[in-house]
């Protein structure tokens, strides 16, 4: 998801820390191949090309959908994922590595 993320361990042992870090970067992976909007094989993808068309979603990816639909109501929608379509009208219309390629 091009963002940098630092885990800071308080009182705990080095192994510890490598085992959380490795957890936190499987989560990571786990959840940018579910919910990327760049990789074709995501629910999320599959989802957006679907055009309406019902699609099996799990429990995590519902609830993910209801905390943004929370997400909007409480900033009055200043934070809004369902504007797909003015972000790639804009050109941000492929992943940020393939931006920095080009």
């Amino acid at each position: 998801m091009s963002t940098s993320v630092a885990l800071i361990g308080v009182g705990v042992t080095a192994s510890a820390m490598v085992d959380a870090t490795e957890r936190a970067r499987r989560l990571a992976e786990a959840w940018e191949q579910r919910f990327s909007r760049f990789r074709p094989e995501s629910l999320l993808c599959r989802l957006n090309a679907a055009e309406g068309q019902a699609l099996p979603v799990d429990v995590t990816f519902c609830a993910l959908l209801a905390r943004a639909a929370q997400a909007v109501r409480e900033t009055g929608g200043r934070f809004d994922p369902s504007v797909l379509p003015v972000l790639e009208a804009l050109g941000y219309d492929r992943s940020i590595d393939q931006v920095r390629a080009a």
